[in-house]
């Protein structure tokens, strides 16, 4: 009896490890890497902007009292409302599995809109006829296009998808530099004339987006991207209205592109 039931539990073992055994995905699919792909891809974009940090200081300095030796006045502005950004670019990448890296050229041109906006002032200002004048703090009117702005910006992005598909939802962010210029038609230079400068600054994005593949050589993506471009100081106006100023281009756009891949 007992090698019977022996012969039996030998029996039934060998049937079980057979069963796994060919049920067992084979050697190239268990080792399968997931999506292993190079691709280029261009883009589009649209969304709010502002100028955000925006700083003016007195390119003189107070020469007596408690600000001796800072500048002669500041006006401290915590944003500036764009009107709607537009922008594009290309990215060239390559994905492995679930994790992609581009490099990527992009443009961005904003205006900013009629607005009145609330000002922290602090010093003082010079009239030739009055001497100097103590600054207040206070609503200040911005007209059209005070400020006109572009920046061209060469990103390094890295992305994360949350599954390998035909549906990929992913996040990411990139680091670049950005090459910016802000001009204006009301704003005068430090020659008198029209402001125009061009400064080279850090840049830097998050993505949240969604990359939809059905076909083996092409695909669409749909992203939101904040991002940052920091520009300054530069210098405008002129006599004892010569400043100094920096601000922040803040871009909030939805882009939509398509991209080619090859293995």
């Amino acid at each position: 009896m007992m090698s019977e039931y022996h012969g039996s539990m030998t029996l039934t073992a060998k049937r079980v490890f057979l069963m796994a055994f060919l049920a067992a995905p084979s050697g190239s699919a268990a080792e399968k890497p997931g999506r292993s792909m190079d691709f280029i891809s261009v883009w589009g974009a649209r969304g709010p902007s502002s100028l955000v940090g925006y700083v003016s200081s007195s390119w003189y300095s107070a020469t007596m009292g408690t600000r001796a030796g800072q500048s002669l006045w500041t006006y401290d502005v915590a944003s500036l409302r764009g009107r709607a950004v537009t922008g594009g670019g290309v990215q060239l990448g390559a994905q492995r599995g679930v994790v992609a890296g581009t490099i990527e050229v992009s443009r961005w041109s904003m205006a900013t809109a009629a607005q009145t906006v609330w000002v922290e002032a602090a010093g003082q200002v010079y009239d030739p006829f009055g001497g100097y004048a103590d600054l207040l703090s206070g609503d200040a009117e911005f007209p059209a296009r005070y400020f006109e702005m572009s920046a061209t910006a060469l990103f390094i992005n890295g992305t994360v998808a949350f599954t390998d598909g035909v549906v990929e939802p992913y996040l990411g962010a990139g680091l670049g530099a950005s090459v910016m210029n802000v001009r204006s038609g009301v704003v005068a230079g430090v020659d008198g004339g029209r402001l125009s400068e061009t400064r080279v600054g850090i840049a830097f994005q998050l993505t949240a987006g969604v990359r939809v593949i059905p076909w083996d050589a092409a695909f669409v993506w749909l992203e939101f991207r904040p991002g940052w471009h920091v520009m300054g100081p530069f210098e405008k106006g002129a006599g004892f209205e010569r400043s100094r100023d920096q601000l922040i281009l803040q871009v909030l756009p939805v882009i939509l592109g398509v991209g080619w891949m090859w293995s």
